[in-house]
């Protein structure tokens, strides 16, 4: 992540895409258990759709409160 810091990310933040288009929500941070070394993040795109992973090199940055990626 180019921008912001991976502990700022909580559940819920908005996630964008690069066309500006919400993609989702987040549901939850991945992290490396022992190291916490960021990975990604687990969207959920809408309410009937599962969880996508978005890998940590694809997170662009998070500026007010908003994941683009």
């Amino acid at each position: 992540m180019r921008e912001g810091s991976a502990a700022e990310i909580a559940r819920g933040t908005r996630v964008v895409g690069r066309d500006g288009h919400t993609i989702g929500g987040v549901t939850e941070v991945l992290l490396d258990e022992a190291s916490g070394i960021f990975h990604g993040v687990a969207v959920r795109p809408n309410l009937f759709a599962h969880d996508l992973e978005i890998p940590g090199g694809q997170v662009e940055r998070l500026t007010d409160g908003v994941l683009y990626v």
